[in-house]
């Protein structure tokens, strides 16, 4: 018959000793993990700007008062104002620098305290500044004379 050397006392050969450490990080990440780790932070960061694109406001001209058509446009008719637009309507309103620009403009139409100050609704002053532009009503028999008289050729005076 065989003799089975005895075991130690104190010692279970299938229980893992409790001194060992335990299996480092690293050895525990595979390829994958840090494939899906690199497509995280990516994703994380292209949110983080889209969400910082989302919430830029720009500066617009805005009525302080109701203006009444042929108002000259001044710095004390106009406040600014921080709003969200798309790009497409951000270039239909004006922004500061168009104000400073367009200084001594007058309002085309009626444009109502808060109300955004588009590009159409200003135009040049018709006449500079000192001067006035003026239109007489005239009668139909006078446009009629005119209007005939401008399309008669020119004969030769002698």
């Amino acid at each position: 018959m065989a003799e089975v050397a005895p075991r130690p006392t104190g010692i279970d050969p299938v229980r893992r000793r409790s001194s060992s450490l335990p299996r480092s990080l690293l050895s525990r990440l595979s390829t994958g993990h840090l494939v899906m780790i690199v497509a995280g932070l990516i994703g994380m960061l292209l949110t983080v700007a889209v969400l910082r694109r989302a919430d830029e406001r720009q500066a617009v001209a805005v009525a302080a008062r109701d203006l009444a058509p042929g108002t000259a446009l001044t710095d004390s008719v106009v406040r600014y104002e921080d709003v969200k637009l798309d790009d497409s309507l951000l270039g239909t309103v004006l922004a500061p620098d168009d104000v400073k620009r367009l200084d001594g403009s007058v309002a085309a139409y009626p444009i109502a305290e808060g109300e955004l100050i588009s590009r159409r609704a200003i135009r040049p002053a018709a006449a500079p500044a000192g001067k006035r532009a003026m239109s007489i009503p005239t009668s139909r028999s006078i446009r009629r004379v005119l209007s005939t008289a401008s399309s008669r050729p020119a004969t030769g005076l002698t």
